[in-house]
């Protein structure tokens, strides 16, 4: 089993939902400059917890679906098991 990690930072929200992961809002907290999103999405019929850190300006609301990307390489895998980090 793999655990796969993304930093807050490393999320971007996508305007075109054809193209991204689907994130349901859970809370959102402004904190000035900076907002933290948090939410869950569905990976592979498992839910899976998502922080997304975005610009205090970006208006994303409770219960509203983002649709987020990432470049690849800010993509972290683990083992699940001893928690030794997989990639590079």
């Amino acid at each position: 089993n793999i655990t796969v990690g993304v930093r807050p930072e490393a999320w971007r929200i996508e305007k075109d939902s054809e193209h991204g992961l689907p994130v349901q809002v859970t809370v959102v907290e402004e904190l000035g400059s900076d907002a933290y999103v948090y939410g869950t999405c569905g990976v592979e019929g498992t839910p899976s917890n998502v922080i997304i850190r975005v610009s205090g300006r970006d208006h994303v609301q409770k219960g509203e679906t983002v649709f987020v990307t990432t470049d690849p390489r800010h993509v972290h895998v683990f083992d699940t098991d001893t928690g030794e980090r997989l990639s590079d």
